[in-house]
């Protein structure tokens, strides 16, 4: 019984094993699953970021495009752009034109002009502004031409003087400007806002405000998604981290159930290893009781037809009168006896007949002998002994004997020892299969 609970306990341990190694390959899988939705995520992620990187270095390029077209052409030019070079020459060819205005006064012919008369409109286009001012500057020496023509020559000298050094002073602004777009793409590498911050530098304010706000825009998406990136990978880790922490705690549970396992394994198989010994000592015993069994001609099987039965179990030693529970004569003996089923192994009571005339061992139901139940013939009958092993479960083990046949074992039961031992006598002079001492 020891050895079946323990059978049952490491089948019980086996199937835990078995439940264990499934909920961990299904573990496996999720962690498997859940890794790659996060990469996918991530590469998702990574692609947009491309994007928007692709899409801000466009915008920049168009930015530093645009700003190459407005600054490209050098002050002076009559066609030039709106420009910061030629805006600051055209103010200083104003302040010029208002001191050369101011000074000139004429009473008697009434043309005298004054700056209000010259008001210039500073939304106008640089071009404008000079052409306005050379026409204005005309109408006054022509209508100056007189007296004063001296003076105005001089004037005219000096404001061309004066032009030459605005120019000059433009071109030296348009070289610094110049210099200035070169180192703005020498510090590319800088972060955005810096780059954005001198690149607006070389544009006009509704361009400022414009690239501003796109760079700002961008920025902001482009942190977002590395705070998004950022938390994803914090994600990750803390849950790479559950997983990795959860398997150890699993492989120490395996761990454990191993050893568990080998203890019981080791207890198994010392237990069969010491059943072992015992079934050899009992097959040592049961060989050795074998070869002692027939010590005697007298339990010996007799053949004989005219053979005195009654006279042979006295002369054996028992006493057939002091046992009523078998009734012995020179050529049968009868008696009640408890049997065991062959199929259902169920004890019932039966009468038993052995006739050495028919040569035969048969049971009935009770003692009138009307139909046998079953019985077999001396030929048949190999070996009777006592049970000594206690190989069945008998209701009286010490009264139990065996009658063992070429096909089957009967087991017997008698309602006393002596009784037991007078059948045991009895049978087995009629035990024709025993051919051991021949």
């Amino acid at each position: 019984m020891k050895s079946m609970e323990i059978f049952d306990y490491i089948d019980q341990e086996k199937e835990k094993l078995h439940q264990i190694d499934r909920q961990q390959r299904d573990m496996l899988k999720q962690v498997k699953t859940d890794v790659e939705a996060l990469e996918k995520e991530r590469q998702k992620l990574v692609e947009e970021f491309r994007k928007e990187k692709t899409t801000l270095a466009n915008v920049d390029r168009k930015i530093r495009e645009l700003s190459r077209s407005y600054s490209s052409s050098p002050p002076g030019g009559d066609t030039s752009t709106n420009t910061s070079a030629r805006s600051s020459e055209t103010e200083y060819e104003m302040k010029v034109n208002e001191e050369f205005f101011n000074k000139l006064h004429y009473p008697d012919n009434g043309l005298s002009t004054k700056i209000s008369d010259l008001h210039i409109d500073m939304d106008e286009k640089p071009s404008n502004t000079v052409n306005s001012l050379e026409k204005k500057k005309k109408v006054v020496i022509v209508a100056n031409e007189g007296p004063e023509s001296q003076l105005v020559e001089e004037q005219k000298k000096h404001l061309e003087e004066l032009k030459r050094r605005a120019a000059d002073e433009g071109r030296a602004q348009w070289q610094e400007r110049k210099l200035r777009e070169s180192n703005c793409k020498s510090f590319n590498s800088l972060d955005s806002e810096e780059e954005e911050s001198v690149t607006s530098s070389c544009e006009t304010p509704s361009e400022k405000e414009t690239s501003l706000s796109s760079g700002e825009d961008h920025l902001e998406k482009l942190s977002e998604m590395e705070r998004l990136l950022a938390q994803a990978q914090a994600d990750k880790i803390r849950l790479l981290e559950q997983q990795v922490k959860q398997r150890e705690v699993e492989m120490q549970t395996l761990q454990e159930e191993k050893h568990k396992r080998e203890d019981l394994e080791r207890r198994l198989h010392d237990e069969t290893v010491r059943r072992e010994e015992m079934v050899e000592q009992q097959v040592k015993m049961r060989e050795k009781q074998k070869q002692q069994a027939r010590p005697l001609t007298r339990y010996l099987p007799i053949k004989s037809k005219d053979y005195d039965l009654r006279h042979h179990i006295e002369s054996a030693g028992h006493n057939v009168e002091a046992c009523p529970h078998v009734a012995v004569t020179e050529t049968s003996c009868r008696g009640q006896l408890t049997k065991m089923g062959n199929k259902f192994k169920t004890w019932h009571k039966r009468w038993f007949v052995f006739d050495r005339v028919k040569r035969s061992l048969m049971y009935y139901v009770d003692k009138s002998e009307g139909k046998p139940r079953g019985g077999m013939y001396f030929q048949s009958i190999e070996e009777v002994y006592v049970d000594h092993l206690r190989t069945v479960k008998s209701p009286n083990p010490k009264l139990t004997f065996c009658v063992k046949t070429y096909d089957r074992t009967y087991y017997i039961v008698a309602p006393t020892p002596e009784a037991m031992r007078i059948w045991i006598d009895v049978i087995f002079t009629g035990a024709e299969g025993y051919s051991q001492y021949e």
